[in-house]
């Protein structure tokens, strides 16, 4: 081996005086000079030696003529002080590492893409947690706001925000002392006329709240004035403020619209204040009202719609005031029995009173997913750095002998490490940002206002300082163990040792086949659950739903009260549009009702069923929904038992109804219920039950069997709609048509709200199939990882056995007792791994129906496929480099240095 010109050699240790200094040097002078033979030649690399010698000479020989300061320690690395230096030091190991890093491109590269991914997937999800569920709202002090409901006892799993009576809300503001501030709003979703006669109307999310609501929330107007006491007087409370989109959007930013009247719900209205930029709570709202309730309002107690509001006071914990409320709940349910019995006051936190209930679980699957995709990733890293380590174990070997420390040889390793994660930082930067980007692309604009926090989706710090953190981690987890093992080679073994005589089968590839089994027991465990959320996804959307959802084109309206106050202008109005529909050629038939299923809103009224016995106070609140004759039917919901709704069931005539299959069983349990009665109220007239409808699936995570009553939207009619049309070809076509007919019964009526059922249901189950789809990304990127990780394996300790598979093949072994030699190691790391991995699948899977409301259910017969298509795909990687490395000859193979 040709060795670097003697004289050069000598000067760098005579000039430099420190023994750690000048063994560290002439090792890598050594090094350097090796691969510039390789690769230069021998002249090259001894002009480049003596250059850096007579450089080096020359600095240090300044330190023996000019007195110094003594000279700075190496930085101590492990237990070893002779690791790393300062200075120049520092510079030295970091440009070695670099070019180390940079001389094997392809490798590099390979490791910055699968960092890379896992990385952006961790830093997207985050984001997403970040913005939807940890902060989902930036208001001063929201840590303090909570909201208040006392909803009824087992009504719901999840927390009801709008669950509090006028009259409740009124004697917690004279009663409550943990709290400060309480304010109630009401959901609104006001009509806009249009002000001239080109504008259309437009339906606008909005709210109606008591005069310190805006401000508890830290909101204050841009322009214009905030609401005032005298503002919520019933009958002085026709004012409103409005968003700042809004204001933009539909006012072009005029200063001047302050003073200024609009047509809200077909009443003149004030605008008296412009909120600020980005404010739009709650629910997304753009336009805001007071309350303005009657005496005879403020005095309900039966029905709760309220959203309440407080701030705790300093000296006050959450805990502090759900007992208050607790006592304050129960005073009203023994003074109003009729009206507050059995219901629960619950007191959360304003971030997850208003959050989406769902959020939570989702982004922790999510979450988990991403975390096992960077383990994979790192494993698969740590695999090939470890077969790097054993290709240079002799150049390790050599700088050993040669004096440098093993703790030195184990930080240039970490500083090679920190450089990749540098560079996989910077890769993953832009598919963070795309991740996000689509996003929130991804989310229709209709539910965009559910979806708290949804402007702070963004690659911000946050998400900067994650990617940061979770490369050094990388870093060290995918270059620490390699490094350690490879300084722990014998030097003297390292340097008899060609390589060729190494054995798949020697101790030292444990790790190697351990890291590779993790990477496939984690990718079946990854694959198993985004096979089980699509199946999810699926169900939600081609499932059991109790209705048949081809060809249905939806349109949502709401009602004003100032201009629908009268029952029979809302009959009148319904009567109407269904008119024109049914003389379309493309509708077969049509209906109405008052909420439709999988859109989230629902009704829920109390049910006092006759001949049935309750505990004392008991209520119970079931599915409340008002229909036409045809609606059910349109639907495609078939009659069990009895009649249907028909044109006989009018105002005048006696009240009757129709329930659903559950409601049946649920009340009068092996009897017929037609003929049963029943009241809404405990004072109110009894309906009469007079047909037995199938259930319908009101939502994919709850309530998909809900008990229901279906009234007639002739005796009982609604503000709010949806007008349903089953078609005979394309939906679509019919939407054109649909829009039509509802401007000709009310110019002022928006529909925006036009969608097929399809659409509908898709957007309903939007975060569902995202979950679905990020999942099956994130599987597939674990899976071609996993599988790069046993391919390089296998074809790494099949290089490494050349020569002895050559011997086998020339004593007579055939090829396929050859390829069976080399797949017996990836038959054992396949094994191992899947058997982990059904394991993680199993424990991943329970977890996930769990999360996601029973909707995923564990199915056997789908996991052993899924296992079983993994372990052949694996084992298919593995056979590549087995079958070439058998397809050498034997001269060939013998020859192989």
């Amino acid at each position: 081996m040709r060795t670097p010109p003697p004289i050069a050699e000598r000067l760098p240790r005579w000039s430099v005086r420190d023994a750690d200094w000048r063994d560290a040097i002439t090792g890598d002078l050594r090094e350097e000079f090796a691969d510039l033979v390789r690769r230069r030649g021998a002249a090259a690399a001894d002009r480049w030696y003596w250059r850096h010698a007579v450089v080096l000479t020359a600095r240090f020989a300044i330190g023996r003529v000019v007195p110094a300061a003594a000279p700075r320690r190496p930085l101590a690395f492990a237990d070893d002080p002779s690791a790393l230096g300062l200075g120049a030091g520092w510079s030295r190991e970091l440009g070695h590492a670099w070019r180390a890093v940079s001389r094997r491109r392809g490798l590099s590269a390979v490791i910055v893409i699968s960092v890379a991914l896992a990385l952006a997937a961790n830093a997207t999800i985050f984001n997403l947690a970040d913005a939807l569920y940890l902060r989902p709202f930036r208001m001063p002090d929201v840590d303090r706001l909570v909201i208040i409901s006392a909803s009824p006892e087992g009504d719901s799993p999840f927390f009801d925000p709008n669950a509090v009576a006028p009259a409740d809300f009124r004697d917690w503001m004279r009663e409550a002392t943990t709290v400060e501030g309480l304010a109630a709003g009401q959901w609104w979703d006001p009509n806009l006329s249009g002000r001239h006669a080109d504008e259309t109307p437009e339906q606008l999310a909005g709210f109606r709240v008591s005069p310190t609501f805006l401000g508890l929330l830290g909101a204050h107007t841009v322009l214009g004035r905030g609401f005032t006491s005298a503002d919520e007087v019933h009958g002085q409370h026709r004012v409103v403020l409005i968003g700042h989109g809004l204001w933009q959007r539909r006012f072009g930013a005029d200063p001047g619209v302050v003073g200024r009247t609009i047509r809200v719900d077909g009443e003149t209205q004030e605008v008296i204040g412009v909120m600020p930029p980005g404010f739009s709570v709650p629910y997304g709202a753009e336009i805001w009202a007071p309350l303005g309730y009657s005496d005879d309002e403020w005095a309900e107690r039966r029905r709760a719609w309220l959203l309440v509001v407080g701030r705790l006071k300093d000296a006050h914990t959450l805990a502090a005031a759900q007992a208050e409320f607790d006592a304050l709940v129960a005073q009203q349910a023994a003074a109003f029995p009729d009206t507050n019995a059995r219901r629960r006051a619950r007191v959360v936190t304003f971030s997850r009173g208003m959050g989406d209930p769902a959020a939570g679980p989702f982004l922790a699957i999510w979450q988990a997913a991403a975390v096992l995709l960077l383990l994979i990733a790192c494993a698969n890293v740590a695999n090939l750095l470890l077969a790097r380590g054993r290709e240079r174990q002799q150049e390790l070997a050599v700088r050993l002998a040669l004096g440098a420390s093993r703790g030195r040889l184990v930080a240039q390793m970490l500083l090679e490490g920190i450089w990749l994660a540098v560079l996989s930082v910077g890769a993953a930067l832009p598919l963070a940002w795309l991740g996000v980007t689509l996003t929130r692309d991804f989310l229709p604009a209709s539910i965009i206002r559910f979806v708290p926090g949804y402007q702070f989706i963004q690659v911000d710090a946050a998400a900067l300082a994650l990617l940061a953190g979770l490369a050094a981690v990388a870093a060290v987890l995918f270059s620490l163990v390699p490094a350690l093992h490879a300084s722990r080679a014998a030097v003297v073994e390292s340097l008899k040792q060609s390589g060729r005589t190494l054995t798949p089968f020697h101790g030292r590839h444990w790790l190697g086949s351990a890291l590779a089994a993790a990477q496939v027991a984690l990718a079946v465990a990854l694959v198993v659950a985004a096979s089980l959320t699509l199946r999810a996804v699926d169900g939600a959307i081609n499932g059991e739903l109790g209705f048949d959802k081809r060809n249905m084109i939806v349109a949502t309206l709401t009602l004003p009260d100032g201009s629908y106050e009268s029952a029979d202008k809302r009959r009148q109005f319904v009567d109407t549009v269904l008119e024109r529909l049914r003389a379309l050629p493309a509708v077969r038939s049509v209906g109405a009702a008052s909420t439709l299923p999988y859109t989230g809103f629902t009704a829920k009224r109390p049910f006092h069923p006759e001949g049935v016995l309750l505990q004392p106070g008991e209520v119970r609140f079931e599915q409340f929904v008002r229909v036409t004759p045809e609606y059910l039917a349109t639907m495609g919901v078939p009659l069990v038992d009895g009649r249907p709704l028909g044109a006989e069931d009018r105002s005048d005539t006696r009240p009757v109804a129709l329930v659903s299959q559950s409601l049946a069983d649920r009340y009068w349990p092996g009897d017929r219920a037609v003929g049963r009665r029943f009241r809404l109220d405990s004072d109110g007239p009894w309906i009469e039950v007079v047909g037995v409808v199938g259930d319908l699936a009101q939502d994919w995570f709850l309530d998909r069997r809900a008990p229901t009553i279906y009234r007639p939207i002739a005796q009982d009619p609604s503000w709010s709609l949806a007008i349903t049309a089953r078609t005979v070809s394309d939906p679509a076509q019919v939407a054109g048509p649909l829009r039509r007919a509802v401007a000709a019964a009310d110019p002022d009526q928006p529909t925006e709200r036009v969608m097929t059922m399809d659409e509908v249901i898709g957007e309903k189950v939007a975060g569902l199939s995202y979950l679905s789809r990020a999942l099956a990304i994130m599987s597939g990127i674990a899976l071609v990882l996993s599988l790069m990780g046993v391919y390089s394996l296998i074809a790494y300790l099949a290089a490494r056995r050349t020569q002895e598979m050559g011997v086998r093949v020339a004593l007579g072994a055939t090829r396929w007792q050859v390829i069976g030699l080399n797949l017996r190691q990836a038959t054992a790391i396949t094994v191992v791994g899947l058997g982990v991995g059904t394991a993680l699948a199993v424990g991943l899977g329970r977890l996930m129906a769990t999360a996601l409301f029973g909707l995923v259910s564990l199915d056997a017969a789908r996991i052993a496929a899924t296992v079983l298509a993994l372990g052949v795909v694996a084992l298919a990687a593995a056979y590549v480099p087995a079958r070439r490395a058998a397809g050498l000859s034997p001269t060939d193979a013998l020859r192989t240095p």
